[in-house]
């Protein structure tokens, strides 16, 4: 994976919608230029300064930035329009979160991870953040749960805003020391497994419709088995229809507790509800 060559798009700042293409060598080789100013001297401002915050944000909002996991034809709220997607993941660690550490020795920490292609500090100097390789770009949300969950199980925590989204922008930073793979591993996670149906078991506590019905069918057929399943099921659902259980509830109970929905090959459902 030839990352540095994947494309992204720059934006000229955090009010910019449209931006420009560029490329991942770009950003982290000679594109922060026009950054330095702004990183420079949010780097010298005093993080105890009842006034930080606000000056931090306040030159923020003049630097550069850009979306490290697609290029895209515009980050408008509500219209985001994806061109191409990078492969990356960008992960966030904010001075806030990892305090307790050392800076440098967590950055080199968590670049020991195959699939991280880049470590750099952030604008402020006094976070970092890091690019991840990921197989499935489609999937960038769930990965980037994935990574916040397993960081979290180890006592880091990352910025959850970040990662997760296509249109996330990232200021352009510089780092002298920063760290980077030119042939990173790639991440893969397993797909989340669909969750499924509850059976619902029949209750002892006052009235059931659904046990009635089972014990007004088996009295006048038996169990429930193959070469009775038409009658059993239509004696089950005209029971289920006087006691207005409506139709999809029965079929969702039946596919649930009886039998496929798929394996029903008469009309016993619906005629029963006719």
């Amino acid at each position: 994976m030839n990352w540095l060559q994947e494309r992204t798009s720059i934006f000229q700042n955090c009010r910019d919608i449209k931006g420009r293409p560029g490329t991942h060598e770009e950003v982290l080789f000679w594109g922060f230029e026009k950054n330095l100013p702004g990183i420079i001297a949010l780097r010298k401002l005093e993080m105890n300064s009842p006034d930080y915050k606000e000056k931090k944000d306040q030159i923020k909002s003049t630097l550069m930035g850009y979306t490290p996991a697609a290029l895209l034809a515009t980050r408008e709220k509500n219209n985001i329009i994806i061109v191409e997607r990078s492969g990356l993941m960008q992960l966030d660690f904010d001075h806030a979160d990892i305090k307790q550490y050392d800076l440098e020795e967590l950055k080199h920490a968590v670049f020991e991870l195959p699939f991280i292609a880049f470590c750099g500090l952030s604008c402020t100097g006094t976070g970092f953040y890091a690019l991840a390789a990921i197989g499935e770009p489609d999937r960038l949300k769930e990965y980037a749960s994935h990574c916040f969950s397993i960081f979290k199980n180890y006592g880091i925590r990352l910025d959850v805003s970040k990662g997760g989204n296509v249109a996330d922008l990232r200021y352009l930073s510089y780092d002298c020391n920063m760290l980077i793979r030119e042939d990173p591993e790639t991440l893969h996670i397993p797909k989340a497994k669909p969750p499924q149906p509850q059976k619902k078991k029949y209750s002892s506590n006052g009235f059931n419709p659904y046990e009635h019905a089972m014990r007004t069918a088996e009295t006048k057929y038996g169990p429930f088995r193959e070469g009775n399943r038409h009658n059993f099921i239509l004696s089950l659902c005209r029971s289920l229809y006087r006691l207005n259980v409506s139709q999809p509830d029965a079929e969702q109970w039946i596919n649930s507790n009886l039998i496929s929905l798929t394996n029903i090959k008469s009309n016993c459902i619906t005629a029963a509800f006719a």
